[in-house]
């Protein structure tokens, strides 16, 4: 039996959630104790490139078009426009935040902001980005609530960038071994 063939749009979307699992563990994992940084971000490099290799190797050996409905959204204007919104609200946000002295709560709007931009592609493109965008959308919010909670900076970014990290991983993990788009 032959491995089920995956749309060339959900193999560049295994390529890039395991790239951002890696920058979310990065900077999730800075403010912790050591030698926990360097474990988890060992952890989450061999993971991603495990990832990346396999991702790249399916691209290649697919023919064009190989199960894709169409074109790429990726390509389309509706995806440009979706990603300039979150791009400025990552910026607006952020430069508000700093003013306000709230820099520990970057992580989370930016996590909240990604999340939004995951719904928008759910409305536009494929309802399994509703999931997405709700779980990263839902990390942010508990990265928000553990600080107003007391929580320090390091832990709030922890929570936070470690529980995006774990997700994009895992879902872009799960997208290759079920060989569905499902994240």
């Amino acid at each position: 039996m032959s491995a089920p063939v995956l749309p060339r749009d959900a193999l560049v979307g295994v390529a890039v959630g395991a790239v951002f699992g890696v920058a979310w563990v990065f900077w999730g994992s800075g403010g912790l104790a050591s030698p926990v940084p360097l474990v988890v971000r060992v952890v989450a490099v061999v993971v991603a490139v495990a990832l990346l290799v396999r991702a790249v190797t399916l691209l290649r050996s697919a023919p064009p078009g190989a199960g894709s409905g169409g074109g790429s959204m990726f390509a389309s204007r509706a995806y440009r426009l979706t990603v300039l919104a979150e791009l400025v609200g990552l910026f607006a946000g952020n430069v508000v935040l700093q003013a306000f002295g709230l820099a520990q709560y970057v992580i989370c709007w930016t996590a909240i902001v990604v999340g939004v931009h995951f719904l928008g592609f759910g409305r536009v493109f494929q309802r399994r980005f509703y999931t997405v965008g709700a779980v990263i959308l839902g990390i942010g919010i508990v990265g928000v609530l553990v600080g107003l909670l007391g929580a320090s900076a390091p832990v709030i970014a922890a929570v936070t960038g470690l529980g995006c990290g774990a997700y994009f991983l895992a879902g872009s993990s799960a997208t290759l071994l079920r060989g569905s788009p499902a994240v």
